[in-house]
């Protein structure tokens, strides 16, 4: 190896190990509330349109089961819950039916509140979650994997989950 690979090998060794350091697991509100709010975004933006097709459905079902006379009417899923062709091709139905008379807007009626209630409330469980991850993890001075990760997290997880 020449002197001057030698060396750009050393430097290469030194600032791989200098962002390695740097990038410690210490707790980070801030981060942890901005990951939480982030996640919960992409997660209410991708499943909105599930939930306005959802939504139309149920309240389609819900109106032909309150002018129905038959009990038959009100009965959409089979005894084993397999959803049948026929409520698959309602599911399409209604997507393609709010596709031609609200354009993709349509699937996304609803998502200012979604997004005002959700946001906020991952925001503050990721961020209660890896702080009390963090604190219950140090109170175990353990070296043990199971100890150190998963007992903090399970606890966390109850805590954060139950308020």
């Amino acid at each position: 190896m020449s002197v001057s690979s030698a060396s750009t090998h050393h430097q290469h060794t030194a600032t791989t190990s200098a962002m390695s350091s740097s990038r410690s697991l210490a707790p980070n509100p801030a981060r942890d509330f901005f990951a939480g709010g982030c996640a919960g975004l992409t997660a209410a933006v991708l499943t909105c349109p599930l939930e306005v097709v959802k939504t139309k459905l149920q309240s389609r079902r819900n109106s032909q089961v309150f002018t129905s006379t038959s009990a038959s009417a009100s009965t959409t899923r089979s005894s084993s819950g397999i959803v049948s062709a026929l409520e698959r091709s309602k599911t399409f139905q209604v997507s393609r039916n709010i596709w031609a008379t609200e354009g993709y807007r349509g699937f996304f009626r609803g998502i200012s509140p979604l997004l005002a209630g959700v946001v906020p409330a991952r925001a503050v469980y990721f961020t209660a979650y890896t702080n009390a991850k963090q604190y219950l993890g140090g109170i175990w001075g353990s070296e043990s994997v199971a100890v150190d990760v998963q007992n903090p997290a399970a606890i966390a997880d109850a805590i954060c989950t139950a308020t």
